[in-house]
């Protein structure tokens, strides 16, 4: 008997508990359902950012561009001449012409003394015209320098000042050399132009040479020579060391160095 009763207890608590179980679970479901809203915690809102118009700065001034450089022309002034009128009134201003540029001053022309009497000459006449060729020196100096002449239009070879001779077409005027010693003939007619011998051509050379005393020369050049272009120039230039000659002498003083010395090549028949 107590088994059996100890069985509908324990079966009246199970059911006890149940509905209470069921009872609180339908009030918590009716809670949430219908029982007040819980309040939402909402942010702060942070403060706005405050934006401030700010105006547009101006435009900066543009570069002022200098302008190119200009040269000024240069300005001329005339002076001006006061001339008296003849009737009454102001008198009216001339121009004046402008000043010239002084003319260059002419060189100072080369004095040469008179000589007593002039070298005799042969084969050649002293009236050649000279022209400024090749020089030949020894080892002891330098060739003659030419000259230009300021006295007329004329140039010519001289030792540096030497200066035209009256007017028109100067000419410098130079003393044949006398022979003290010729070269002989055979050494001539070996130094004749190979070109002009086969050509049948005779020809003359002069040549201007610098003698400081009786003797052989210390420099010589060609000064003139014909027909031109044949070689008698050059071929007479090589025989220079082989003159023994006088220049222009007074007494026993040399006052002429400068001579002519002319060589005359022919063909023997």
């Amino acid at each position: 008997m107590q088994g059996g009763f100890s069985f509908r207890e324990d079966r009246g608590k199970r059911r006890t508990a149940a509905v209470a179980t069921t009872a609180v679970h339908a009030a918590l479901l009716a809670l949430l359902l219908w029982g007040p809203r819980p309040l939402s915690i909402a942010a702060p809102e942070s403060d706005a950012l405050a934006v401030f118009d700010v105006p547009r700065l101006p435009d900066p001034p543009p570069i002022p561009v200098p302008p190119p450089a200009t040269r000024p022309e240069p300005v001329k002034r005339e002076s001006q001449v006061v001339r008296p009128t003849a009737a009454g009134g102001s008198p009216r201003p001339a121009r004046a012409p402008l000043a010239e540029q002084a003319a260059p001053a002419a060189s100072t022309p080369a004095h040469f003394d008179p000589v007593d009497r002039l070298a005799p000459a042969s084969d050649i006449s002293a009236e050649l015209p000279l022209r400024i060729g090749v020089a030949a020196s020894d080892s002891r100096g330098t060739g003659i320098a030419s000259g230009q002449g300021t006295g007329g239009e004329g140039r010519g070879t001289g030792n540096g000042r030497g200066d035209g001779d009256g007017p028109g077409a100067g000419r410098l005027r130079f003393a044949l050399a006398e022979w003290i010693e010729k070269p002989p003939q055979s050494l001539i007619d070996e130094a004749f132009p190979k070109m002009a011998r086969f050509g049948g051509v005779s020809g003359v050379a002069v040549l201007l040479c610098v003698v400081p005393e009786p003797g052989r020369p210390k420099s010589c050049s060609i000064a003139a020579e014909r027909p031109r272009g044949r070689g008698f120039g050059p071929a007479a230039l090589g025989l220079y060391p082989n003159f023994r000659i006088r220049p222009v002498m007074k007494g026993d003083q040399v006052i002429q160095p400068e001579v002519l010395v002319p060589v005359t090549f022919t063909i023997h028949k």
